[in-house]
Order: structure tokens, then sequence, then C-alpha cells
């Protein structure tokens, strides 16, 4: 069994293809949100990094559990931000066919 990441949780093309115009509103806004909420969180995480190392009060073992930290909400973040890019797509494609 591969290994899964929960931002693989985010729906599918084959699943944003199958929604309604307004189940897409929904998700593409959560989605704007969600990552946004997430790059201010990374930002200030790096920011309390950076003060804290500087006082020499960041232990290895807390800013190693840091670092994975970060690759897995900036994994999330881009998934996100690729479902919302989808959901654009899959509105293009929706106002073309109409």
């Amino acid at each position: 069994m591969s290994h899964l990441d929960w931002s693989e949780l985010l729906p599918s093309d084959a699943t944003l293809s199958a929604m309604s115009a307004e189940e897409l509103r929904r998700v593409s806004n959560l989605a704007e949100g969600e990552a946004a909420t997430i790059r201010f969180g990374i930002s200030a995480i790096g920011h309390l990094m950076a003060l804290t190392a500087g006082a020499n009060q960041l232990s290895q073992e807390t800013a190693v559990d840091i670092g994975w930290l970060l690759k897995s909400l900036g994994t999330l973040a881009e998934r996100l931000t690729e479902t919302e890019n989808r959901i654009d797509e899959v509105r293009g494609l929706a106002s073309k066919a109409a």
C-alpha cells in the first residue's frame, strides 16, 4: 500500500466534474480560504522560528517537528490551490457548453 497524506482527501477531477455550480462555488471558496489560512500560519511559524532560533531557544527536535509540519501544510496548500484552479477550469467548460 502506498503512502497517502491528508491532502489527497480533496475532491478528484471526476468528483469536481460531477458537482453542481453551487457546489463548485462552495468548494472553491473553501479551498481559497483554507489555503490562505495555511499560508498565513506557515508565515507565523517561520517568524516564531526565526525569533526563537536567534535567541538559542529552539531545540533541534522542535525544529525537525516544525519542518515536517510545514512540509505537510505546504503540500496541502498546494493541493487546495490546484483544486481551486481545477474548479475554475470546470466552470469554464460548463459555461462554454451552456
